[in-house]
């Protein structure tokens, strides 16, 4: 303890990382070089912008979360630990491209990027975070805040930029703040520590009992000449997600569960399997941990979701079990990812699941704040992939489909007919909810050639399946 003090001086608080950290520190000190964890938020800004009070907010959310001011300690300890100073100070950089024509703006708004995020961060020195504002024009800016993962996970984000903003407006009327003070990450950890995992455990050998080997995927045939990941984008209509939303509102049901049910359908479909297995993630917040939807920090957790299609069975009734399970599960989404596959028959030499599905319910939209004079625009997260297949889902108006994929592992036409296929799927199932599932698979046997690289929306106009491609 005392050579943490001297290491850091300012330190006020000590306590260990939950499972979910220990495993992304882990994977930032083995692999540097694929910058797992290493996030960046981009927005623009469009209003008159007072710079100082723009700083000055940061600084104040800095001070008010001690995650925010979080470092990471592992040399020499017998565990990994967080440490947590009483201030630190705020990256900032401030760019005046006024004077630059547009094209010289955007040019060297992505090399700006692209530096950012290569420079990563050292666990070990807070903060884990830097920010970045770029002035375009006299009422135009572009936003980049860069930070690692370690510290907070997707739902924290919209509530640490609500409080930014709200912040700013105080300091740029020159009002004093009332925000009320935040609930300590570490009282999660507290709650965590006296989780028992034996009751965790009976639960994952029951689940995944039987299972040896992860679901195959369409892995391509010929030698990829790369191995980064790519980005399919597809948008259903207004029509079809209030569709969607009505089928799920009908029979009691999440859009969450729909669309999982609609993947699971779509993965035995590709692998020729009715016993599945991928991944969700998962928010990790506790209901019984008050005020949790509130609190700042890591929480989410990845875990699989093993789903077996009874083709004898009605859809909705299938779905309704399927999100009975979900319920189940949970009460042990605490669990460790590494710990779970150890319960299973799944070797570890082996990944547990390939695939990952991730619903984002945030709780707040920071696009939509119409009430500021400050707007915020084409708000965008770059997260590197941790999976070779990952599909993103938002909801909203119209719900947006996000594949993420690895190239090495998977070719670009198999991944825009899969996405496709979801797409197709998913529309289908608000047109004729009442099948069995032993029909479902069959309808995209003929729905898409296999000649056709893109989807078309033209060839389904006469069974008004439409789509916009983004």
């Amino acid at each position: 303890m005392d050579e943490l003090v001297e290491q850091y001086p300012r330190l006020v608080d000590v306590y260990p990382l939950t499972p979910t950290q220990q495993g992304m520190l882990f994977n930032t000190l083995y692999q540097p070089e694929l910058q797992m964890g290493i996030e960046q938020m981009r927005c623009r800004l469009e209003g008159v912008l007072d710079v100082a009070a723009l700083k000055q907010a940061w600084q104040q959310v800095l001070n008010r979360h001690a995650v925010l001011r979080t470092a990471f300690a592992w040399q020499g300890l017998t565990q990994m630990l967080q440490i947590v100073q009483d201030e630190v100070d705020l990256p900032w950089s401030y760019h005046d491209w006024r004077g630059l024509p547009s094209d010289q703006q955007q040019a060297q708004l992505e090399s700006l990027l692209a530096a950012d995020r290569a420079r990563g961060f050292d666990p070990a020195a807070a903060p884990l975070l830097r920010c970045t504002l770029l002035q375009l024009d006299e009422q135009h800016y572009y936003f980049s805040w860069s930070y690692h993962h370690l510290l907070f996970d997707g739902w924290s984000m919209p509530l640490l930029l609500e409080e930014l903003f709200t912040l700013y407006d105080c300091y740029r009327r020159d009002v004093e703040p009332t925000l009320a003070p935040p609930r300590a990450y570490r009282d999660y950890l507290a709650w965590l520590a006296q989780q028992e995992l034996g009751a965790a455990e009976n639960f994952w050998r029951t689940q995944l009992d039987g299972f040896s080997s992860p679901t195959p995927l369409p892995d391509r045939a010929d030698t990829a000449e790369t191995d980064g990941f790519a980005t399919e984008h597809l948008q259903l209509s207004e029509d079809v997600t209030t569709r969607l939303q009505q089928f799920a509102r009908q029979h009691q049901l999440t859009l969450n569960t729909v669309v999982q049910g609609a993947w699971a359908l779509l993965l035995s479909r590709y692998s020729g399997e009715d016993d599945l297995l991928y991944g969700v993630t998962v928010s990790g917040r506790p209901p019984e941990l008050v005020g949790v939807e509130q609190m700042v920090g890591l929480f989410i957790n990845t875990l699989p979701l093993r789903v077996r299609l009874e083709r004898e069975v009605d859809f909705v009734s299938w779905l309704q079990k399927l999100q009975q399970r979900q319920v189940e599960m949970r009460r042990f989404e605490y669990s460790p990812l590494v710990q779970v596959q150890g319960w299973s028959a799944v070797l570890r030499t082996r990944p547990l699941f390939e695939s990952n599905l991730v619903f984002e319910n945030y709780p707040v939209d920071m696009t939509q704040r119409r009430e500021h004079e400050l707007q915020l625009s084409e708000l965008q997260l770059v997260d590197p992939p941790h999976f070779p297949l990952t599909i993103l889902v938002a909801p909203g108006a119209q719900l947006s489909l996000t594949i993420e994929y690895s190239q090495q592992r998977f070719a670009d036409i198999t991944m825009q007919r899969f996405l496709q296929h979801f797409g197709l799927l998913l529309e289908a199932l608000t047109v004729t909810p009442d099948w069995h599932l032993l029909d479902l698979p069959l309808l995209l046997d003929d729905d898409v050639p296999d000649e056709t690289p893109f989807f078309n929306p033209a060839a389904f106009e006469q069974d008004q399946f439409v789509f916009e491609l983004v």
